[in-house]
């Protein structure tokens, strides 16, 4: 949910006044609600072989500027609003404009602006290997959260859904902050695989229908996770006026947590 809580961020950052999702980022083509739409026309490093080794053999995370020295950032797949790419290194670029913005790390940013008064307490920003080890299915080899450019949330299961279910809630952000959080770029139905139906990305979020084989229909809200040793899925589904956010978490490999989602919710819809 680390993208999720980067855009919510600067949601609430432009509701106050602070921020300008639509002004073009110094010296670049794009606009932060383009990096965080991830229409920017970046790249994405998740793929590179030298950054998968450089992972699991445990060495230091990368600088900002080697991360887009060897994506070769500053060559965009396509003209912003040209496309859709899912970009890490667009959330990197977003993370520290907001920390310019605010005057702190994102880890403070998000848990004073966002986290705490969303009544989120045990929700932090994971700063070391030791943080990971700790967690209840930690990764299979000494790995540091730094590798993860943009950040990663760690807290409870139960915090997971509870923030992504009062961050929908109206009165959080303002009704043009919501309608932002929602407004979907559409994907092609094979981007995103079973169970969607019309996937799309907002700002930090995917958005769509989930479809079951027995015919069921719901909406949803919400983004999945992946990394080393898990996969997680925190979605808020809905049918008619009832809703049910629900987050699942599994070893990796494992069922698909986008189903476990759907099961759960399923009885309650």
């Amino acid at each position: 949910m680390t993208k999720t809580a980067i855009a919510a961020l600067a949601l609430r950052l432009a509701d106050e006044g602070r921020l300008d999702l639509d002004a073009p980022e110094p010296g670049a083509p794009y606009t932060l609600r383009q990096l965080l739409r991830h229409t920017a026309g970046l790249p994405d490093y998740g793929a590179l072989p030298a950054y998968r080794r450089a992972v699991e053999a445990g060495e230091t995370p990368w600088s900002d500027r080697t991360v887009l020295r060897r994506t070769r950032a500053h060559r965009l797949l396509f003209a912003p609003d040209g496309g859709w790419r899912y970009s890490n290194v667009g959330y990197l670029l977003a993370r520290r404009r907001l920390e310019e913005r605010t005057g702190h790390a994102l880890g403070d940013a998000l848990a004073g602006l966002l986290l705490r008064p969303l009544g989120l307490r045990a929700t932090r920003l994971a700063e070391t290997a030791r943080d990971m080890a700790d967690l209840l299915l930690p990764p299979p080899f000494p790995y540091h959260p730094g590798w993860v450019f943009h950040g990663t949330l760690i807290g409870p299961v139960r915090e997971a859904a509870l923030f992504l279910h009062r961050l929908l809630e109206p009165g959080f952000l303002s009704a043009d902050g919501l309608a932002a959080l929602l407004s979907s770029h559409r994907l092609a139905d094979g981007e995103a695989g079973p169970p969607w139906h019309a996937p799309g990305y907002g700002l930090g979020a995917m958005t769509g229908e989930w479809r079951t084989q027995a015919g069921l229909c719901v909406g949803v809200v919400g983004h999945g996770a992946a990394g080393p040793g898990s996969r997680g899925a925190t979605f808020r589904l809905a049918k008619g006026a009832r809703s049910v956010t629900v987050c699942a978490v599994c070893a990796e490999p494992g069922p698909d947590p986008q189903l476990g989602v759907l099961e759960a919710a399923r009885p309650h819809l």
